[in-house]
Parts: C-alpha cells; sequence; structure tokens
C-alpha cells in the first residue's frame, strides 16, 4: 500500500485532536512536542506534491537553523521544497530530507555519507544504548548529527584498512605444547 507512514495517526494530524495512543507516544517520548508540527506539514507537502509512492518516516531534528527528516523510501521530487515552504512559517529556515532505503545501516550511511562497514550495539548498565559505527574516516560533525537524529548515542570508529596493516608481521603468541597441556591436566 502506497502511502506514507508517520507514527501519529493521519486524522490526529489533521483534526488537530490527538486521540489516547498518540498522546501516550508523546508522553512517552516517542515523539517529540514540535515533532507533532512537523509530521502536520510533512502531511501536509506529501499530500500537495500528489505522490503515491511508499515513504516511511523514521525521525527528525534540528541543528543550527536546519531540520533533518529522515525518510525511508524512494526520494519524492518536490517534497522537499513544499515542506520547506511550510516550516518557514514555523521559524525553520532550512529543511533537509534525507531518503535512506536498508534500515539503520543504510540510514547511517547517509548521514555520514560514507559505506558503513559494521554496526555494533551496547547497551550500558542503565539500558542505555549505544552505536559503535565502523567507517573508513571519521567525520565527528556527521556523528554529531547522527546521535541527534536517532535520539541515541552513535560513536564512529575508523576502520584499519589493508594498506595500513600490510607489511606488518603478525604477533602471535607461540606457547609451548607441553606447558599448554601441563595447564590443563
Amino acid at each position: 500500500m502506497a502511502g506514507l507512514k508517520l507514527p501519529l495517526h493521519e486524522v490526529c494530524l489533521d483534526s488537530n485532536k490527538l486521540c489516547g495512543s498518540c498522546r501516550l507516544k508523546i508522553e512517552k517520548g516517542q515523539v517529540e512536542h514540535w515533532e507533532v508540527r512537523v509530521l502536520k506539514a510533512l502531511l501536509e507537502a506529501y499530500r500537495s506534491t500528489g505522490s503515491e509512492s511508499s515513504l516511511a518516516y523514521e525521525a527528525s531534528t534540528i541543528a543550527g537553523s536546519t531540520l533533518y527528516i529522515a525518510l525511508e523510501g524512494p526520494p519524492l521530487e518536490g517534497l522537499e521544497e513544499a515542506l520547506s515552504r511550510a516550516l518557514r512559517l514555523r521559524g525553520v529556515a532550512r529543511v533537509r530530507i534525507i531518503y535512506f532505503t536498508g534500515g539503520l545501516k543504510g540510514l547511517l550511511e547517509k548521514i555520514l555519507d560514507q559505506k558503513v562497514i559494521a554496526v555494533n550495539k551496547f547497551y550500558s548498565v542503565d539500558g542505555a544504548l549505544t552505536l559503535k559505527v565502523t567507517v573508513e574516516n571519521r567525520n565527528p560533525g556527521a556523528e554529531k548529527l547522527a546521535s541527534s537524529l536517532l535520539k541515541i548515542k552513535v560513536i564512529t570508529e575508523e576502520s584499519k584498512t589493508e594498506r595500513e596493516t600490510r607489511g606488518k608481521p603478525l604477533k602471535v603468541k607461540v606457547e609451548d605444547v607441553k606447558k599448554t597441556l601441563d595447564k590443563l591436566f
């Protein structure tokens, strides 16, 4: 089914009256108060393009005077301009839509603007999630944007390429077989 998938119901956004389910998402922090206005403007802008392509809203954040919106699906021509016009009246200077495919890894590749080699999830004692992303070149600005957009801590780490490790001998500790057997028995 084509359309725009949002975290809040379209009927609630159209009527400006939130149902219990939508209010609960806001109370739990799954959707911020300011995001409701963004979702309403996004829905209006999507409808104004007349497109039937399938898009799913992932997240949004404001960095400086720019609003970043992550949408999963193919790029929709005219959506960014329509959304920018709708939100300019609300004090947002620029709107950037990040279109991605391929889930979390695809989104991180778009934000970091490079190939993601690996994504590892770590949970702290208090249950907070941290993503450790391995990339070829570290970009602290993009890392900060990813953290803000995903609402979790994102740490990037440079991978060691084959060129950097080539020619260096591997340090392998070889123990005596007899000593190893003595330890076991």
